[in-house]
């Protein structure tokens, strides 16, 4: 029986084991329910000592001791130099808390398999733990054990092997306490794991979604890779207490370990690339080459070596990863001085993500005990870069409101240049119009005037003077001569601006426009008309007469018609359409209108008017004319009303 033992502590310092013996009967449960079982731990090397359960226990033994948290490799143990590999017992008596307890014992991170007793009895443990590689069964996990207390010494005793890490023994703190304490502080810490685990998923996935609506920008592609390669990484490692156990039953296996060790290795290439994609001037291509060389190297030693020899190279992993992490925070230093887009948010970023990786590699390899802080990292990586994708919406969305203001006065000062330009070409083409109508009126009014006048007087000197016949027959010519200049300037006045056409006399202006075509080119022409007012007052028939003119023109000179039609019809208020057709040799792939002047003038002016010109196949032979023009009736209704069309 144990009759006395000791533990030096400092007053306020947290308790700490000394000689295999931690004193907990001064420390306050309530206030502190939660205690690390660190420092000197009895230590017994290549050796499984026998447990059973007894009321006495036996003293610490002085002669091998070991500080925990640590690995076992090159401590002095009996009298020996343990290695990387091998098997151990671990023994610590605890003086516990005064009064009856339910205790708990969180065992976190012991490589690479154990047995746990306490007082004798098997509690439990994690794998198998053997003598030699093939009786070992590695396990990788975190587990809580409870037990009752009664105030009594308690010892905990634990075999320990590794055959499968490059560093053995228990490399993290095991914590004792009140069971529901410990319960509560595992159920944080997965908590705060599925959080993060559940924000880089969503990240993830929005921003590979991002890159499918917009394939031409291929950075949130990247961003969401890289995010989901950590999400498989927190999932499957001791950082987040290997949470993916709430899920599968492979968590903590060595297949789980390498799943998380192949998602930390592509991150590299990965988060590499996402930096170029956004800055590629600083961030060279050669160096790229360089890291997915290098993660295309440890990618197959992790499939293809067994765990001992993988974490023995792990070390060089990590010096390659440091000198990456420093190289990108250089490059984003270069690129915040050049005023890159969302430079320094991204700097600022991956600084604190850089610090928390290079501080878990560090303690992944047993320099440092701070903890894994990967999950620190990640969150304000995450949260600087939504602020600047955030940032860069935001300015993309402010751009677009500001070009749509500019494109919609733009489309106002169009719109007025449009109705300006309509006018005025409406203006010319009345202007013309009316200078067309002034000069058939001068020489209606005044040439054929005196024309026909020359003409009188020279039939009156024909009568004066029958007996030179010589002279006679001068005069005669002279007069047939005028006469034929009198037709002609009549013709040239009809073609200016037809004398008959005035309002509500346009259809007798295209019955005396065909009659004219039909006797100088001797092809009959007919003209219909099917107007259901007395006198179609359409404002639009002056254009309507020049497109006749111009289809009748067209159709005698390049279609070699037997004949013409020409038809005027009433489409109540819809307009007025008319419809020149012929039977000639018509519109054929060798014979297709090419767009002459003639074309271009009708359909400039049955545009100047809002009207809608086609030119067809009659598919028998032949080609249809169509002009449709509105009426003044269409938009006003009760002009109907007055008898007008």
């Amino acid at each position: 029986m144990l009759l006395s033992v000791g533990c030096e502590s400092k007053t306020g310092a947290p308790p700490t084991a000394r000689g295999g013996v931690l004193d907990l009967s001064a420390s306050d449960l309530e206030r502190n329910p939660v205690v690390a079982l660190d420092g000197q731990w009895e230590f017994s090397w290549s050796r499984f000592a026998n447990q059973q359960e007894s009321d006495e226990i036996d003293a610490p033994s002085p002669a091998g001791l070991i500080t925990l948290p640590s690995a076992w490799s090159g401590s002095a143990a009996n009298g020996h130099e343990t290695g990387a590999t091998g098997f151990a017992t671990y023994r610590l008596l605890v003086l516990p808390w005064p009064g009856e307890h339910r205790l708990g014992l969180r065992v976190f991170k012991v490589n690479s398999a154990y047995r746990l007793y306490v007082n004798g009895r098997l509690l439990g443990g994690s794998g198998i733990a053997g003598t030699h590689p093939g009786g070992e069964t590695p396990e990788f996990s975190v587990k809580l054990f409870e037990f009752p207390s009664d105030g009594r010494p308690i010892e905990i005793m634990l075999h320990v092997s590794n055959f499968s890490y490059s560093d053995g023994g228990i490399i993290s703190p095991l914590l004792l306490g009140q069971a529901s304490a410990l319960q509560a502080l595992q159920a944080r810490t997965w908590g705060v794991a599925l959080f993060f685990s559940g924000a880089l998923l969503v990240m993830g996935v929005y921003h590979i979604a991002l890159y499918c609506f917009r394939p031409q920008n291929s950075s949130p592609l990247h961003l969401g890779l890289y995010c989901l390669l950590w999400l498989g990484n927190q999932l499957f490692s001791s950082s987040s207490d290997w949470v993916s156990g709430l899920f599968w039953d492979a968590s903590g296996s060595v297949v789980s370990e390498k799943i998380a060790f192949l998602c930390l290795i592509v991150t590299v290439p990965v988060g590499y690339q996402f930096f170029r994609s956004l800055y590629p001037h600083e961030f060279p291509k050669r160096i790229l080459h360089y890291c997915s060389f290098m993660a295309g190297l440890f990618v197959v030693l992790t499939v293809s070596c067994p765990m001992l020899l993988l974490t023995k190279v792990l070390a060089v992993y990590y010096m390659s990863s440091s000198l990456m992490i420093c190289y990108c925070v250089y490059k984003l230093i270069l690129a915040s001085a050049s005023q890159r887009d969302n430079a320094r948010l991204l700097l600022a970023g991956f600084v604190i993500l850089g610090l928390a990786g290079i501080n878990d590699m560090l303690d992944e390899t047993g320099y440092i005990q701070t903890g894994s802080q990967i999950q620190v990292g990640l969150f304000f990586f995450l949260l600087f870069q939504a602020l600047a994708l955030s940032r860069r919406f935001s300015l993309a969305f402010s751009t677009v409101e500001t070009l749509s203001m500019q494109l919609e006065g733009k489309n106002i000062a169009l719109e007025r240049e449009v109705a300006e330009r309509a006018r005025l070409q409406h203006e010319v083409v009345t202007i013309s119009d009316d200078e067309r109508r002034r000069l058939s009126h001068n020489l209606h009014d005044g040439l054929c005037q005196q024309l026909t006048g020359a003409r009188l007087r020279c039939s009156v000197l024909e009568h004066r003077i029958p007996s030179e016949d010589t002279i006679a027959q001068e005069v005669r010519q002279l007069s047939s001569l005028i006469d034929d200049t009198v037709g002609h300037a009549y013709d040239l006045s009809r073609g200016l601006w037809p004398v008959e056409h005035r309002a509500g006399s346009g259809a007798s202006s295209l019955d005396e426009l065909a009659l004219r075509f039909s006797e100088s080119s001797g092809i009959p022409i007919t003209f219909r008309q099917d107007l259901p007012c007395a006198h179609c007052k359409n404002e639009h028939m002056t254009q309507l007469y020049r497109i006749a003119q111009e289809g009748i023109a067209n159709a005698i000179k390049h279609a070699a018609p037997s004949r013409v039609d020409v038809f005027l019809e009433c489409l109540d208020l819809r307009g007025v359409r008319l419809t020149i057709s012929d039977d000639g040799c018509g519109i054929t792939p060798g014979n297709k209108p090419r767009g002459g002047l003639g074309l271009k003038i009708m359909a400039h002016r049955a545009g100047v008017v809002g009207g809608d010109l086609r030119i067809d196949d009659a598919g028998d032979g032949g080609t249809i004319v169509t002009c449709t023009v509105a009426c003044a009736a269409a938009e006003k209704p009760e002009s109907k009303q007055e008898g007008d069309g």
